[in-house]
């Protein structure tokens, strides 16, 4: 069976890391296989958002150790000949959604933080190890955990080993929402589905022009806003959106 499933349900791809018994850490056929699963993801019309969990007890414990330190010992000179994931040189078009529970450490905290979203289960937590073990985060760690909770705050989470309990992850921007753990999938669902009334090209546009123009200044990023903008006013979904508001209906979107 697959270490990365994806399944259908309506307008949303669930991707699931699937392997429990190794509390779904990362194999290098894993990454092959979400490569391949996310790319048929962003290919399909008929997918518009996707949410990412893992199987059994937890989320992903990180990278499996004994899979990756002999790959990662023969490529040393060319560590990143694996293939490209939202952690490292993909950009997935359409919102994605991690739904974390249990524990989400290493590898995994910082899959969880290439998603777009982040719905925590009230057991979740979050955990960069690498400094206790003589490592690095090498999956954007270093990069994406700053943008998201601040330059200090995710200094001393990465330089103390701290582990990020869901109340506090949520307290301090890492996580979106906490919910049960029994309505995870539901509530990860339910917040999917929201996106998925919208126009689709108007929902990735927007995801473009914030994660093309956050950090540039501002005269670069409304250089970027305008020019996606405007491509909005050619498509047949605005045409679809401001008549069916002149009509006091609900829109039905096509994504063309």
């Amino acid at each position: 069976m697959s270490d990365f499933l994806m399944e259908r349900h309506g307008k949303t791809a669930l991707f699931i890391l699937n392997r429990p018994e190794k509390y779904n850490t990362f194999s290098i056929d894993m990454m092959f296989q979400m490569h391949d699963a996310l790319n048929e993801f962003m290919a399909d019309p008929e997918l518009l958002t996707g949410i990412i969990t893992g199987a059994g007890k937890g989320f992903c414990a990180g990278a499996d150790v004994s899979n990756w330190l002999p790959y990662a010992k023969e490529n040393l000179e060319k560590p990143w000949n694996i293939p490209t994931t939202p952690m490292r040189g993909m950009y997935v078009t359409k919102p994605l959604i991690a739904a974390v529970h249990g524990a989400a450490f290493g590898g995994g905290a910082e899959l969880a933080i290439s998603c777009d979203f982040r719905i925590a289960a009230e057991n979740a937590s979050f955990k960069w190890p690498e400094a206790a073990i003589g490592t690095f985060p090498r999956q954007g760690g270093t990069q994406r955990l700053p943008r998201l909770v601040g330059l200090s705050r995710a200094l001393e989470i990465m330089i103390t080993n701290e582990r990020v309990a869901a109340e506090k992850a949520l307290e301090i921007g890492l996580v979106n929402k906490v919910v049960p753990q029994e309505k995870l999938l539901e509530e990860s669902f339910a917040f999917a589905d929201k996106i998925n009334k919208l126009a689709p090209l108007a929902v990735q546009a927007i995801k473009k022009s914030m994660y093309e123009g956050y950090g540039r200044p501002l005269e670069d990023g409304l250089a970027i806003e305008s020019h996606l903008g405007k491509q909005m006013f050619f498509t047949e979904d605005y045409e679809e959106g401001t008549r069916a508001f002149r009509e006091k209906r609900e829109p039905q979107f096509k994504g063309r």
